[in-house]
């Protein structure tokens, strides 16, 4: 039986400076576009690129890219065990695990599955996007500048906002109340809040902080609570925070047996075993087996609906 874990999280890649706050779709035309094609790469060694990319509807009213994001490198042996004795060896093998990607586009969420043994991590896809991206937004600055004086090249490339892009694993409902159980008393509750695309949830951990980003140029705000006299509404917070997507956090608790127990995103994150997968099918066949779970999951209430960050006028730039 072939079983691969599937990953899903919130990708937010936002641009920013003093007077902008923009998302990937924004500046689509200009120059993101150019990223979320077929055989796009990046570096030498290992070699990172795109495959099979497209742009459609994996559902009726579910637009998204689609595509496998593929390490292609050389394993290299020097040594191997042989009658429990270590043998040098010099043998070097190509390979190119792959990864499988769907990003929503209504609401920036990524569902992410390593398709073979040594598959690219989820943080190197982020890296992919973001050096891939800027690289792009050099390019389309150069064309704008072209010809012009100092000055005007100056005034356009203040026009032009940094890009912040992370990755927030989405949680389990099942494994929250799972981690907080037996939480007798909390220590301290440590949040990294991120920057995301389109408006900020109007929950109450997120406050103006907005604007403090905003002004500092910073893709997340980090602050710490020592010692909250209430445990019950501190962890109805974290619960709060774990499912809008928009942070990651720490706590460290105390049980009722009296063990020091630490809690974070990590320990409650998405991580759901897809039976059957066949690396060799068709990336579209594979992304809309992977859909599948993903809504299967969402009508069971397992994790979180996202609200739609996108609209649907800015979508269509897309498919133009």
């Amino acid at each position: 039986m072939n079983k691969k874990n599937l990953l899903i999280g919130n990708l937010n890649c936002v641009f920013l400076n003093k007077k902008i706050k923009q998302n990937l779709l924004d500046y689509w035309d200009e120059f993101v576009k150019n990223i979320f094609v077929s055989d796009y790469s990046l570096g030498r060694f290992p070699h990172f690129l795109l495959k099979d990319v497209n742009i459609k509807y994996i559902s009726k009213d579910e637009p998204a890219i689609i595509g496998k994001f593929v390490k292609d490198t050389v394993l290299e042996i020097e040594q191997v065990l042989i009658n429990n004795t270590l043998v040098e060896k010099d043998e070097s093998y190509q390979t190119a695990p792959s990864s499988l990607f769907i990003y929503l586009l209504k609401n920036h969420t990524l569902l992410y599955l390593g398709e073979h043994r040594g598959y690219p991590q989820i943080n190197t896809f982020v890296s992919f996007l973001k050096r891939g991206i800027n690289r792009e937004k050099a390019k389309y600055f150069k064309s704008l500048s072209t010809g012009k004086k100092r000055e005007e090249k100056i005034k356009i490339y203040e026009n032009f906002p940094d890009l912040y892009i992370n990755f927030t694993p989405m949680p389990m409902r099942k494994k929250i109340e799972e981690q907080f159980k037996g939480i007798k008393k909390i220590k301290k509750i440590k949040i990294n809040q991120f920057l995301q695309n389109g408006d900020f949830n109007a929950s109450s951990f997120v406050g103006d902080n907005k604007e403090i980003l905003k002004y500092l140029k910073s893709e997340k705000i980090g602050f710490e609570v020592e010692s909250p006299k209430d445990t019950e509404s501190a962890i109805t917070l974290i619960k709060e925070i774990s499912e809008s997507n928009e942070a990651n956090f720490t706590v460290d608790g105390i049980t009722e047996s009296g063990i020091n127990q630490t809690i974070s995103d990590e320990g409650i994150k998405y991580v759901q075993p897809i039976e059957d997968y066949d690396p060799t099918a068709k990336t579209i066949d594979n992304a809309a087996k992977i859909y599948s779970k993903y809504s299967e999951d969402l009508d069971l209430n397992e994790i979180p609906r996202i609200e739609q960050k996108n609209s649907d006028e800015m979508i269509k730039k897309a498919f133009d």
